[in-house]
């Protein structure tokens, strides 16, 4: 197990860089170095604070002593640990005990945080501190003064950094936690076990809960969602502000019944504990926001789960095929500590990248025509669409030892013989209700298997279907099927050839009649 003051990163966050400076008529020996940080991201800034100092002692053999002291600015915050620290030997060693990667390492990093920023604020630590905004997924701090320091990428989590003179230039890579949001589709166990859910209709079993960024789904089906963050490091902040903003394709219809917002495990009070609003933008798309109200109020609660629980009812403004429905979530967060947030006009806030999913929906695009003349289209072919998935309703029926559950049964063919239906995979049975003026109907419902490859992060690749009388096109999302339909058998009718036919065999069976009564006698 490596020890703190020995290590050259470690791994919380709390990324090592001590630095021994030298005599400077010694020109042999660094006296500053530089830190390399990775991993960075565009636009954000970064300061590196110098907790320790390195003074250096010749013996008369020229060999060298080295010997770390506290910053002088820090003095009063090894002062404050408890027990208090007042030597610089008392100081380091209760540093090297530390294990890298440990509880210990965190807190103290947590700690020497919170009793810079303060400083840093008022101005305090000019001379220890440094700083530099990212332009890329790199930062390098040059001639920085040898030393041990704390590195604070602003707005999130801080580091520790060791840089020796045996090996001036230090690098790590940052393992920020500037806030995040991540946003699934739950297919099952819609809320998670351990909180009641609200009144809302839960459809089927619910066995497991699963998270998908993709899914398919037939219009009017409920579509679950759960986006995820956590509690940040607010330390250094007056006040904190949070909204998270889900902009959801004009092919869903937000049911705001079903919201349920939680931090850990307590559920937030609408108006109370956060704000809703819902707009739509330029394209009809939902704009879902929800502020939380005072969200510094969870300071001391970092790390804590923050989950958003939602549904929405797939609609017939979904697109179909490959583009799919898209789906964006992010996150407004404060990320300038040394601002006074009030609350009014602009302030110091970002953006996350956010996070992203799919909904996906297939045309079944069906045309009615005549088996004997394929030319000639039928209008007014009424069809129901069944499925052999509980999707919830009420009516159903069974076929051929199958329970199935109606999806529709207002399917009708226009003038050029057309009628479509958006669904997602599964089985499904159409069924032939009411024959065009003329037609028989179909014997046997038209029976189809819809299956789709969706990858992990929601991107469709492909869709099937086990008939080979229907073409699937992955790409536009359609499954065409050509329906025909023949002429039933005209039964005679009267006032033409039927009529003398009748009569011919009926004058016979008369004839014959009386032959028989005349042979009789």
């Amino acid at each position: 197990m490596k020890r703190l003051l020995s290590a050259v990163v470690t791994s919380l966050l709390v990324v090592s860089c001590m630095t021994f400076p030298a005599l400077a008529s010694n020109p042999s020996i660094p006296t500053e170095g530089s830190i390399t940080i990775n991993n960075t991201e565009a636009g954000k800034k970064y300061d590196i604070y110098r907790i320790f100092d390195l003074s250096l002692s010749i013996k008369a053999d020229d060999s060298k002593n080295y010997a770390y002291t506290i910053n002088p600015k820090f003095t009063d915050f090894f002062a404050g640990l408890t027990p208090p620290i007042t030597s610089d030997a008392a100081a380091v060693q209760y540093v090297s005990d530390m294990v890298e990667d440990s509880v210990e390492t965190t807190a103290f990093a947590e700690a020497a945080k919170a009793y810079a920023l303060p400083l840093d604020k008022a101005n305090q630590l000019s001379g220890v501190k440094y700083s530099a905004v990212a332009t890329g997924t790199t930062v390098v701090f040059s001639n920085v003064a040898l030393g041990y320091y704390l590195v604070y990428p602003e707005g999130t989590s801080n580091g520790l950094c060791n840089l020796t003179s045996t090996d001036p230039d230090a690098e790590m890579i940052l393992k920020g936690d500037y806030p995040t949001i991540d946003k699934n589709i739950i297919v099952g166990q819609i809320y998670p076990l351990d909180i009641d859910p609200p009144p809302m209709d839960l459809i089927g079993p619910q066995p497991l809960r699963l998270k998908f960024k993709g899914n398919s789904y037939t219009v009017g089906d409920r579509v679950n969602y759960e986006l995820t963050s956590s509690v940040p490091d607010m330390t250094g902040y007056n006040d904190y502000f949070y909204t998270i903003t889900d902009t959801m394709s004009k092919g869903l219809t937000f049911d705001e019944d079903s919201l349920v917002v939680m931090v850990g495990s307590d559920t937030l009070v609408k108006d109370t504990d956060y704000t809703l609003t819902v707009t739509t933008d330029a394209f009809d798309n939902s704009l879902i926001k929800i502020v939380f109200n005072d969200f510094y109020s969870y300071n001391n609660r970092k790390g804590d789960l923050i989950s958003v629980i939602y549904s929405a009812i797939l609609n017939d403004d979904a697109v179909t095929g490959a583009v799919g429905n898209l789906n964006h979530v992010t996150v407004t967060y404060s990320n300038d500590p040394n601002h006074d947030y009030t609350g009014v006009g602009d302030e110091p806030e970002e953006e996350t990248p956010g996070s992203d999913n799919k909904v996906y929906t297939f045309k079944l695009d069906a045309t009615k025509l005549d088996g004997n003349d394929v030319s000639l289209k039928l209008e007014d072919a009424e069809f129901s669409l069944w499925t052999t998935t509980d999707n919830g309703s009420t009516v159903t029926k069974v076929y051929d030892e199958n329970t199935l559950y109606l999806v529709t049964d207002t399917l009708v063919s226009d003038e050029n013989g057309k009628f479509s239906h958006k669904i997602g995979t599964g089985q499904y049975f159409l069924f032939e209700d009411k024959a065009p003026a003329g037609y028989n109907l179909m014997i046997d419902p038209l029976v189809f298997n819809v299956d789709a490859d969706i990858t992990e992060d929601g991107r469709l690749t492909n869709l099937m279907v086990d008939n080979p009388d229907i073409t699937a096109d992955v790409t536009s999302g359609t499954l065409s099927v050509n329906i025909a339909n023949n002429s039933g058998t005209l039964l005679p009718g009267t006032g033409g050839v039927g009529t003398k036919a009748f009569m011919m065999v009926g004058g016979l069976l008369l004839a014959g009649s009386a032959a028989g009564i005349v042979l009789f006698n």
